[in-house]
């Protein structure tokens, strides 16, 4: 401390950070899950039974998943690339694609809701292979297989 300084001054402030910026693939993506969220919710209010909560539960678990895994990619990355974007909007697609299986995800809509999750996932996983190489072993690519 100088002389000069008050004995009780604060510390010089760090430069301030860049505010990120919330788009519009983001928010459609997000109004997709919330209408996934929606059909679960019905599939939940059409049996109260603790069965019915099991079930409501294993078919939210992969929409959340999917959720997570793009909120994670567009916070770690600047969406402004319209590759990352057009990631956005696929993952988005297919979770409009599991929106429409759920209500019957019990049933034959079983399999486009498993498909539509898998692929998901595998669309998240490309953002994670840096310049298209081959054999990078991460831990969210091993678990897409």
């Amino acid at each position: 401390m100088t002389a000069s300084e008050p004995p009780d001054a604060a510390p010089p402030a760090a430069p301030a950070a860049v505010e990120k910026r919330v788009g519009w693939a983001e928010l459609f993506f997000d109004l997709v899950f919330v209408f996934a969220v929606t059909q679960v919710s019905a599939l939940l209010g059409a049996d109260h039974s603790g069965p019915g909560l099991v079930r409501a539960l294993v078919v939210f678990v992969p929409v959340y998943w999917l959720w997570v895994g793009t909120a994670i990619l567009t916070n770690q990355r600047d969406i402004s690339r319209a590759r990352d974007r057009l990631r956005v909007f696929a993952v988005a697609l297919v979770g409009v694609f599991m929106a429409i299986a759920l209500p019957d995800a019990y049933g034959p809509l079983g399999i486009v809701l498993a498909l539509a999750y898998w692929v998901g996932r595998i669309v998240l996983a490309s953002a994670l292979v840096p310049g298209g190489r081959a054999g990078l072993v991460h831990p969210y690519l091993v678990s897409c297989c």
